[in-house]
């Protein structure tokens, strides 16, 4: 019996190693990318947290400090630039305090010069003594580099926000900028407000950091136990390839059963391969009944196939000699048939010759009939000549014709 079948559809013990190799991959792939998302959700979501609290906040004390500012006067700080002006200090202190209640970094109004070119003119941001961070009335500063929100609040008069944003000096910041404007409606300048989110930025690295970290050991752990899996159930399944591998090469005990250790789906397939091997050996067994039957009615066979042969030889031969005698009596019919075509050939020659002696014939009775004619003919008026003349000359008949016979005078 040919077994080749199982061995292709049940040996895939080269497959294995595949198998086991996408099943960790799938597993490892699933959980690199499950922590991928969880660090864009995480990281997204707290820098979404952070911009909406600084851009919340520094709406709340962009609005709270213009509506403290009396524009008048504050333009007429721009023009005096007198840091002992009392207004000067009474707005600085308050915009200090709005500070530290929203806890931005930088508090401070600004008027144009010239350009991009700004003067401060009431720092808020930190007391004077700070002189690192604080900046006094009258300073200048270029603003080219700050991006275009201070000139669209400056030209369309309303409070803009612009989100994250990185600068070289200060690292990653939200600033919200608002106008002011004087009794006549002209901005003659802004309050900016500065929130430092760098501290942000560090606690979402961090977070991505611990994600990434947690997502290692859950890939570490992860493989030990896929490992534990693999080898749990494909060393039940290498079993009942081996099993089934040795049937098919041929080498196999049909008498051995795989081991059924789990009650489970790999249980169910170590009993279905069993029920298959049990049926095998049973099959086996009814073939080796089977060819010992065949050998012993052998002889028996071969004897009455010998008796069977002679007697299909004895027919071929007899069916070979009336063969023979049909071809040769073949021939003689052909002979035959030849003959009668010569016969049939010369009766139609001679019945061609006949009929013409026949037309011949009445041919030759048609000129005897007209020369007979013509005989009477004359005679009749010869007759009548011999009448009405006597001539010295007559016709007279000679050997059946007639001539004329000067010697006569008149016709017999």
């Amino acid at each position: 019996m040919n077994l080749s079948f199982f061995k292709s559809k049940l040996n895939f013990s080269s497959g294995k190693s595949t198998l086991q190799f996408l099943f960790t991959a799938i597993f490892i792939s699933f959980i690199l990318i499950s922590c991928l998302v969880i660090c864009i959700l995480a990281a997204t979501a707290i820098l979404n947290t952070g911009e909406n609290l600084g851009v919340e906040r520094g709406l709340l004390a962009v609005e709270k400090s213009i509506d403290y500012i009396n524009a008048d006067d504050f333009q007429r700080l721009c023009l005096t630039e007198d840091a002992n002006d009392p207004y000067y200090e009474n707005v600085r202190q308050w915009l200090f305090s709005i500070k530290q209640s929203v806890g931005c970094k930088y508090l401070y109004t600004m008027t144009k010069y010239r350009g991009s070119i700004y003067k401060y003119v009431i720092d808020g941001s930190c007391e004077p003594t700070d002189i690192e961070n604080f900046s006094s009335i009258g300073t200048a500063e270029d603003l080219s580099l700050w991006g275009d929100d201070i000139k669209k609040t400056i030209e369309d008069g309303e409070i803009i926000s612009s989100g994250f944003e990185k600068h070289d000096v200060w690292g990653w910041t939200i600033s919200t900028y608002g106008p002011i404007k004087n009794s006549s409606g002209d901005i003659i300048g802004f309050v900016g407000c500065d929130f430092d989110v760098n501290f942000l930025i560090r606690a979402v690295y961090s977070q991505i950091t611990k994600i990434i970290f947690i997502g290692l050991l859950f890939v570490i752990a992860g493989i030990v136990l896929v490992h534990i899996f693999n080898k749990k159930i494909f060393k039940s399944m290498e079993n009942i390839s081996n099993a089934m591998n040795d049937i098919a090469c041929g080498n196999g005990d049909l008498t051995k059963r795989i081991p059924v250790k789990f009650n489970n789906e790999l249980g169910t397939l170590a009993s279905n391969c069993n029920n298959v091997i049990d049926g095998l050996e049973k099959l086996i067994i009814k073939l080796k009944d089977e060819t010992n039957i065949l050998s012993l009615t052998e002889k028996e066979v071969n004897e009455k196939l010998a008796i069977h042969i002679e007697q299909l030889s004895a027919t071929v031969n007899g069916v070979t000699e009336i063969d023979n005698n049909i071809t040769e009596q073949n021939l003689k019919m052909e002979s035959i048939d030849s003959g009668v075509h010569n016969v049939e050939n010369k009766i139609n020659a001679l019945d061609e010759q006949i009929s013409e002696q026949s037309n011949a014939i009445r041919q030759a009775s048609v000129a005897v009939e007209e020369i007979s004619d013509i005989k009477e003919l004359t005679k009749g008026k010869l007759l009548k000549m011999n009448k009405a003349h006597k001539p010295q000359s007559v016709m007279i008949e000679y050997n059946g014709m007639w001539q004329i016979d000067d010697l006569y005078s008149a016709l017999p």
